[in-house]
């Protein structure tokens, strides 16, 4: 049935006619445009495009909006640049060869409403319309950084008739124009210069005298005016988006209500690439346009991504979703889109054999399965879902489409390609068409091999991949099948969804239906031998990757490197100790980390985790440290340490090896990035090195899951393999039970500094471990005991000395703990403490602190408190009581002592300002006593020890007594109206001792005796 049936009879189309594959918005040649129109495939996916463009663009034209961009996005070769010319056509609505644009979508467009839209469309109005690829257009010479805006303006003056590469002059073309002198400028420059000044107007600056004899010849300006319009050479003109918006505007208002300017711009988003400026200046624009013109100005530009990914990934730190959001319109271009196209222009099978291939697919399907299956783990790869499938696309498989177009879009970004496919040169549709082409003349049976699609892009890949590809053409020990099997290798080099291993590559080869794939697999597993051994490709595990000449010899380079061996130690450690994926990094235990001889030692740490590693010459490998009855078998000592002891056949130590020589020798050859095919051969080794980095910590964590462990000398076997860090985690747990043994004895840590200040303030005290409470009852006993041994060898305790004690072996006390149950011993009067010479009391806020800040710890002193006896406390009360007559007096000490301090601060404020008095007047009575009682409260005052402070109160009893009696009654006087009186009185008799002489006192005595 089928026998006799060539390939190419199946196809509805020719498919030896020439086709673009390729659409160039350039080209506008009648043949072209009316060839394009007429194969133009309207898919389901662009139909709805068409439809929800043209709708927005109708709505537009009843109600005025500032929503005019249009964002379309897709892969290279998607076909966004057709889509776009397409809709430049039918916005045209040119006739090309007696037929307009609009009637060729026709019967295309099924949907009456659809089409209804775009016939309105098309009429309403008039309309410039303005396409071109912005890289083409862009300034030549400064063309990374020419602003979009700058470029429009280029394409719009160009469009008008005006000269582009110049603003000025292009602004004086249009002055011209709008005085109706233009033409007559044109044609005076024609009699003067005899060339047209269209020819000349890019030499403006050669062209000096004969320019400003046509500008004043034709009555523009004067000629010192224009000799001084062309001597500024444009010095003073501005342009910026307003201007340009201003323009635009001022356009399409002299062309009437209904005319305006649409903009259709190629390839916008490669020409942004990662400048962020430009697309900040492309949303300028359309913000501009869409708020001065209302619909008047079109903005529909293309790009490889939609505009949230290129928004996000190349103008970080802005607002994004403001630039998103002048792009109302999006319309995203998908493979679907492109299989259907091939499908339609290339695959279209004629009806007479569609049956024909229906049945040959019901008696293969099984034998297909089979023969096109990929390993386990590839992504899952796309067969025939049933005969219609089959017959759409024959004689191809349907992965061949996902996987081509992912092949095209990694050929492009790894650089391997000029600049032609990254301009456009590139299509899915000419690869699938030559492709076909090659087996037209084959009968029904064949299937394309993947490596026919090479050839497509042959002629666009740099010399150093082709001229690897034809050096091993031309090797005699290679045939066609190991040169195609290259071919393929090169292809899917960064197809991450198809793993290069043997299964796979096989199913890539197959070129009929019925092949023997066990035969096949022979052959490419013979093939792939013979490669190697050429050193064309390079085998990494059960994959196998290709290599250029100038790799081949960087590969040699590297490996002859030289790594110290600390510098693998090195990058190991940073896996297992930095990364946090190992050993966590916020533990609550302090410890020292240690792998092999590398050591980092951790302040105020008493444990260690140590890790061992295959380059270890500490252990004797097959031996541990000691069995689980406690036999020794090891001379390493891991006393108060965690120990992990990597398998011995763990890979990572060569993994980070080869990475480091990478490194060391990108570092060492660093200039040679200049020349930009090695610039792509160090890209690729720099990608490399990130996957051989990714594995090596994979295999770090893997033989961290699997490693032996011992804890404190011996091996544990409880801990089992699974995630590292949990396992660490356990294994802390452990040696901090054996190390620390009296770890246990604090019952509640004091987490915040403000358990601390509860403490001091007396909040909930039987939480923290007062009277008979059992919180922290051994631990509060340990300090305690710890400061009375100290007190009695007559040595000052510091807190810090506290701190680094209890913090140690076999306690493991948290700081603020330690400083916690200080506070609780203070709080409770067991101890006291001093800052310095001062003794801390009163302000709780204050000593909280001193007893949390680590500056503060080596001036905080711990003293055993020695309570007044009840003989001075009851002799404290009674002078309370009957000296300075107060009652509700406290009973414990050190309540008692701020009251006492209280009443002698008071007596204190007193008795200095009635000593004060004395300097107004020496004769005031009570000055001796005032002086003797303030003496002794100064005395009482500066003590600040509590117990001592109470002890010399109940010394100097007595003396107390007699000191306040004296100073009573003169206390009382100063607080009465006698002290008035008294200054009264002495004022006048300082008058009468100086007269007292002329008075003849003593005679005037002496007569009356």
């Amino acid at each position: 049935m089928i026998d006799g049936i060539k390939i190419e009879d199946l196809f509805l189309k020719d498919v030896k006619r020439s086709i673009d594959g390729v659409i160039k918005v350039d080209k506008n040649d009648d043949l072209s445009i009316y060839t394009e129109l007429d194969e133009y495939v309207v898919t389901k996916e662009s139909r709805e495009h068409f439809d929800k463009f043209f709708t927005r663009y109708l709505n537009a034209t009843q109600e005025p909006t500032d929503k005019i961009g249009v964002w379309v996005s897709g892969f290279f070769g998607s076909g966004k640049s057709h889509f776009i010319k397409i809709l430049s056509y039918l916005m045209e609505n040119r006739t090309i060869n007696g037929k307009k644009s609009l009637d060729f979508f026709r019967e295309k467009i099924e949907d009456p409403l659809i089409f209804d839209n775009i016939e309105k469309s098309v009429n309403y109005g008039t309309k410039d319309v303005i396409l071109f690829n912005i890289d083409s257009k862009a300034s030549t010479v400064d063309r990374d950084n020419e602003l979009i805006v700058n470029v429009m303006m280029r394409a719009f003056n160009e469009k008008r008739g005006y000269y582009g590469d110049v603003f000025w002059i292009a602004e004086m073309e249009e002055d011209l124009d709008n005085k109706g002198l233009f033409s007559s400028f044109k044609e005076e420059f024609l009699k003067i210069n005899g060339e047209p000044w269209e020819n000349r107007r890019s030499s403006y600056a050669f062209e000096y005298d004969d320019v400003v004899d046509a500008l004043v010849n034709c009555g523009y300006q004067s000629r010192d005016a224009c000799e001084k319009l062309f001597d500024n050479d444009g010095a003073a003109y501005h342009f910026d988006v307003e201007k340009f918006a201003e323009k635009l505007k001022k356009y399409c208002d002299s062309k009437g209500d209904d005319h305006q300017v649409i903009f259709l711009i190629d390839e916008i988003g490669q020409y942004i690439g990662e400048n962020s400026e430009l697309m900040l200046n492309l949303q300028t624009i359309v913000e501009e346009l869409g708020t001065k013109l209302l619909g008047k100005a079109w903005v529909i530009v293309t790009s490889q991504a939609d505009i949230d990914l290129i928004t996000q990934e190349k103008v970080k730190g802005y607002d994004f979703s403001k630039i998103q959001g002048r792009f109302d319109t999006r319309l995203s271009l998908s493979s679907a889109n492109v299989d259907e196209v091939i499908k339609r222009r290339i695959l279209a099978k004629k009806e007479d054999y569609k049956d024909t291939l229906s049945v040959y697919f019901d008696e293969k399907q099984t034998i297909l399965k089979n023969l096109l299956s990929f390993s386990n783990g590839t992504a899952q790869m796309k067969l025939y879902s049933g005969s219609d499938d089959f017959t759409n696309v024959y004689p191809f498989v349907p992965y061949q489409f996902i996987i081509l177009q992912k092949v095209f879009d990694q050929i492009r970004q790894t650089g391997y390609t000029g600049k032609h496919l990254a301009k456009g040169e590139r299509s899915l549709l000419n690869a699938f068409k030559e492709a076909t082409e090659k087996y037209c003349t084959d009968g029904i049976g064949i299937l394309v091999p993947f490596s026919s699609f090479y050839s497509t892009v042959e002629n666009f890949l740099d010399p150093i991949i082709k001229r690897t590809i034809k050096q091993a053409e031309e090797n005699d020990v290679l045939n066609n099948e190991d040169c195609d099997l290259l071919k393929i290798l090169f292809m899917i080099r960064h197809v991450s969804d198809v793993q290069p291993n043997l299964e796979n590559l096989v199913a890539l080869s197959v070129s009929s239906v019925d092949e023997d794939k066990l035969e096949l697999k022979k052959r490419v597993a013979e093939s792939l031998k013979k490669l190697e051994g050429q050193t064309l490709i390079n085998k990494s595990g059960d994959s196998y990757s290709f290599l250029t000449n100038e790799e081949q010899e960087i590969n040699r380079e590297i490996k002859n490197l030289d790594i110290d061996r600390h510098l693998v130690l090195d990058d190991i450690f940073k896996v297992v100790f930095d990364s946090n994926d190992i050993c966590p990094k916020n533990s609550k235990y302090v410890f020292n980390k240690v792998l092999d001889d590398k050591i980092k030692p951790v302040n105020n740490a008493d444990i260690t985790v140590k890790f061992l590693t295959p380059l270890s010459d500490e252990l004797t490998r097959g031996s541990g440290q000691r069995t689980l009855h406690g036999d020794n078998l090891s001379n390493i000592d891991s006393t108060d340490t965690l120990l992990f002891i990597f398998p011995e056949k763990s890979e990572f130590v060569d993994m980070v090896r080869k990475y480091l020589k990478i490194n060391k020798y990108l570092t060492q050859n660093s200039s040679k990035s200049n020349n930009e095919i090695l610039h792509r051969i160090l890209l690729d080794k720099t990608q490399e090195m990130e996957k051989l980095k990714d594995s090596a910590a994979k295999s770090i964590y893997e033989g961290a899951s699997e490693a032996r462990i011992f804890i404190h000398g011996k091996e544990v076997t409880s801990i089992g393999n699974k995630n590292p860090k949990d396992r660490v985690k356990e294994g802390l747990v452990i040696l901090f039970e054996n190390v620390f043994s009296k770890e246990g004895y604090v019952t509640r840590d004091f987490d915040p500094d403000t358990d601390v200040l509860r403490v001091l303030r007396s909040d909930d005290l039987e939480k923290f471990g007062f009277g008979k409470s059992e919180v922290n009852k051994r631990a509060l006993k340990e300090i305690l005991d710890y400061v009375e041994i100290r007190t009695e060898k007559n040595d000052n305790v510091v807190l810090k000395e506290v701190k680094n004690r209890f913090s140690g072996k076999p306690y493991g006390w948290k700081d603020m703990t330690i400083s916690g149950l200080v506070a609780t011993l203070f709080a409770a009067e067991d101890i006291k403490l001093r800052y310095q010479k001062t003794i801390l009391q009163g302000d709780s806020e204050e000593i909280a602190r001193y007893l949390t800040r680590k500056d503060d710890a080596e001036r905080v002193i711990l003293e055993i408190r020695k309570p007044a006896g009840m003989e001075t406390i009851n002799n404290v009360k009674s002078v309370l009581r009957d000296v300075f007559d107060k009652t509700a007096i406290p009973e414990k000490e050190k309540d008692l002592f701020d009251r006492c301090h209280e009443i002698l601060n008071d007596e204190m404020r007193s008795i200095d300002k009635i000593a004060g008095k004395y300097a107004e007047e020496k004769r005031y009575p009570g000055e001796k006593d005032i002086l003797a009682y303030e003496h002794l409260l100064k005395n009482l005052l500066s003590i600040t020890d509590p117990s001592q402070f109470l002890g010399m109160i109940s010394d100097d009893k007595d003396t107390l007594t007699e000191l306040k009696e004296n100073v009573s009654p003169v206390m009382r006087f100063f607080g009465s109206p006698q002290v008035d009186i008294f200054r009264k009185a002495a004022r006048k008799i300082d008058p009468f001792k100086r007269n007292e002489q002329f008075l003849g006192w003593s005679s005037f005595s002496h007569q009356g005796q």
